[in-house]
């Protein structure tokens, strides 16, 4: 869990935490913090325009000095075939350690409603699951399903933790609700998550 704190912390900024958190991230070193793997499904992106309004760290130190984010629609320069590889190297496991945040619900019932590349947001998030060291569900879309999970929707939108449950799947799961998430939720989760016992204090699927 130490390990999910680094990562949710290198990713998302340590500004601010309590001496004994700040005390136990310092003992790994940045080889120790796996990457993050950012992925949008059914969402307006609001989530990721809040990540951009924080200001401690900044956006620009969020992504260049604290951030081990491996790859994020809006914030990497890749594109296209390349960015699409880059996804693919760790979803496979090729890339080494990482965490899948995901950001929007995903359609259930209409998959080809949410396509990255040649793969639907299913696809890759099942595939994930072989591989990630655990995921990150960012925003109310992801944790429960939004307003894309409305009645009379059509694409049977459900949150993360549901699409799980529905393919019998149980990985180690951060939900972070909000609409749109505040920043500082994001840049602070380790707050609770380095905590010997983190399910006291925040919503993990074990």
């Amino acid at each position: 869990m130490l390990k999910l704190a680094a990562a949710l912390a290198a990713g998302f900024g340590i500004n601010g935490l309590p001496e004994s958190v700040n005390a136990s991230l310092k003992k790994l070193s940045s080889v120790d913090i796996p990457k993050i793997v950012y992925l949008q499904g059914l969402s307006c992106t609001g989530c990721s325009i809040s990540l951009l309004q924080s200001s401690e760290p900044s956006p620009l130190a969020l992504i260049t000095d604290y951030s081990k984010l491996a790859f994020h629609a809006d914030l990497s320069a890749t594109t296209g075939q390349q960015a699409l590889d880059l996804i693919d190297s760790y979803i496979s496991g090729e890339a080494g350690d990482y965490f899948l945040a995901l950001e929007g619900a995903v359609p259930y019932d209409m998959p080809e409603a949410c396509v990255i590349g040649n793969k639907t947001y299913a696809e890759y998030i099942e595939e994930a699951t072989k591989t990630m060291s655990g995921a990150i569900a960012v925003g109310t879309c992801a944790a429960f399903g939004g307003i894309p999970a409305a009645e009379g929707n059509l694409t049977g939108a459900i949150s993360i933790k549901e699409f799980y449950n529905k393919l019998h799947i149980n990985p180690l799961l951060i939900t972070i609700p909000g609409c749109p998430v505040h920043p500082d939720w994001l840049s602070n989760p380790s707050r609770v998550s380095a905590e010997i016992d983190p399910c006291q204090y925040c919503a993990v699927s074990l």
